[in-house]
C-alpha cells in the first residue's frame, strides 16, 4: 500500500455497480481516500500520502512481505494531504498550503453550518474552511477498550444529529 496506492475515479448507475473506471484522481502515493462536499459546493479528498508519484501505481507490487520498520518510517513521514476540485470529475489539485499537518488516516465530516471536523491520530480537529487553521477540539484514547489495532476511523452523525 505504501508505494502503489492511488485514488481512482469510477462511476456506476447503482451503488452495487458495475463500476467503470474514469481516470486516476490522485496519483500514487495516496491511500485511505475520504471525499467530502464542502459548504461552497466544491469538493475535497483527504488522504494519507502526498499523491506526488506516478499515476501507474500497482506496477511494482512486492511479494507481500510486510516490513514493519519500513512501514513505521513511512507512517512517521507520511502525514495527510488534501486535494480539492470544483467538480467530482476533477481535476484534483493539492491544497496549498496544506495546513492539516501530520494527520494519519483522516476521517472528515462537514457540519451543515460549514465547519469541517476531522478525526485523525487520536485528535478531533475543526476548521471554519478547508484552508484552516485547524483547531484541536479534543483528544481521545482507546485505553480501557478492547485490545486491538484501532485504525481508519469514521466520523458521522446519526438521525439524532
Amino acid at each position: 500500500w505504501t508505494k502503489n496506492s492511488r485514488i481512482d475515479h469510477a462511476v456506476a448507475d447503482a451503488v452495487e455497480g458495475p463500476y467503470t473506471f474514469q481516470e486516476v484522481a490522485v496519483n500514487t502515493w495516496s491511500h485511505n481516500a475520504a471525499p467530502v462536499e464542502l459548504a461552497d459546493g466544491t469538493f475535497a479528498i483527504f488522504h494519507i500520502g502526498d499523491g506526488s508519484g506516478a499515476p501507474d501505481g500497482g506496477q511494482n507490487c512486492s511479494s507481500g512481505v510486510f516490513d514493519s520498520q519500513n512501514d513505521a518510517e513511512l507512517r512517521a513521514q507520511a502525514g495527510s494531504t488534501i486535494h480539492v476540485s470544483d467538480s467530482l470529475e476533477g481535476p484534483w489539485t493539492p491544497l496549498s498550503p496544506n495546513t492539516l499537518g501530520s494527520c494519519n488516516n483522516p476521517a472528515p465530516w462537514v457540519h451543515p453550518n460549514g465547519t469541517i471536523y476531522i478525526v485523525c491520530s487520536g485528535q478531533l480537529k475543526s476548521a471554519e474552511n478547508i484552508h484552516g487553521p485547524w483547531t484541536d477540539v479534543t483528544s481521545f484514547s482507546h485505553d480501557g477498550g478492547p485490545p486491538g489495532n484501532y485504525e481508519d476511523p469514521v466520523l458521522y452523525t446519526d438521525k439524532r444529529g
